[in-house]
């Protein structure tokens, strides 16, 4: 009787220590997965961020150099209306 009772504790005792073990190679195997991803989404994360910095400066420059003027006289006249269309613009918004 007491032979059995030991048997018994001893497969139990077993059982435990086989699910524990499954579930911690389960865990080491999750927090690889989760360690790749971490990895991954960071290359991701400086790869968007390196291709919006090369795309920065493209814009800025296209939206205010549209195309340079090489005589001096067009080149004043287009800063003076430049100028007279932000007065306006900053005069609604006062307005308004």
């Amino acid at each position: 009787m007491e032979l059995s009772n030991t048997k018994d504790t001893l497969a139990s005792t077993q059982r435990n220590y086989d699910d524990i073990l499954d579930k911690k190679s389960r865990a080491d195997l999750l927090n690889k997965k989760l360690q790749e991803d971490l990895e991954k989404y960071s290359r991701v994360d400086e790869e968007r961020k390196k291709s919006k910095k090369c795309l920065k400066p493209h814009r800025v420059k296209t939206v205010i150099f549209e195309r340079p003027e090489t005589i001096a006289g067009s080149y004043r006249q287009s800063s003076k209306r430049i100028k007279n269309v932000a007065f306006s613009i900053g005069n609604e918004r006062r307005g308004s």
